[in-house]
């Protein structure tokens, strides 16, 4: 079974057209992909529009054998010292959520409302996928703090990263200058890149 783990549908962006989830469904069939975990979209940052876990929920009910679900709660809150996102994931969990995501949110990644994320994720064997670079969850090259994020919640957090940064760090010596890396690196990878720390037993996304 080959399953897409990062998938959007909607309006995200105001110059591009509104994907309707049959257009999804038809793009899968195409590419000879099985299923896709279809991401909400709920930080202003990256995208002009959201895509809400609400309409995630929706679009997967729709076409349960293909889709399958990731919810999204926003890290910062007006009473920082009183954010539990715990009670909220759970409920979407148990509403057919298998996984957190796509976080888009301008701050760091070891940022303390995404370490509660981190947790609750971890407490509800959900994992965590997230975009990088250097402004959207923030890191120091490597993925240092994302690496340490993780650990702390190791063995039942699993992190998927989708940056251009990660990327780059594949090859050797990358050119991380932050407006090249506003588009996907290109051309040929020269080892070893970036040291990483072993990947330990991560959480079954699918169910």
């Amino acid at each position: 079974m080959i399953i897409d783990i990062h998938a959007h549908a909607g309006r995200l962006f105001h110059h591009l057209p509104h994907l309707e989830i049959e257009q999804l469904i038809e793009i899968l069939d195409r590419q000879g992909i099985d299923r896709a975990c279809l991401m909400a979209v709920e930080n202003p940052e990256e995208c002009d529009y959201f895509y809400t876990t609400e309409q995630v929920l929706a679009a997967c009910e729709r076409y349960p054998s293909r889709l399958i679900p990731f919810c999204s709660v926003d890290p910062r809150h007006r009473y920082p010292e009183s954010f539990n996102p715990l009670p909220v994931i759970r409920e979407y969990s148990q509403r057919g959520c298998r996984g957190f995501g796509e976080v888009l949110a301008g701050v760091p990644v070891d940022h303390p409302g995404l370490q509660k994320i981190y947790a609750a994720c971890g407490e509800l064997g959900l994992p965590v996928l997230f975009h990088s670079d250097h402004l959207i969850c923030s890191d120091e090259p490597a993925g240092s703090r994302a690496w340490s994020a993780c650990c702390r919640h190791t063995p039942i957090l699993s992190l998927s990263v989708m940056p251009p940064v990660f990327w780059a760090e594949i090859s050797q010596n990358p050119d991380l200058d932050p407006v090249r890396l506003a588009q996907y690196p290109s051309g040929p990878v020269t080892p070893t890149g970036a040291d990483r720390p072993p990947v330990g037993p991560v959480s079954e996304p699918v169910r």
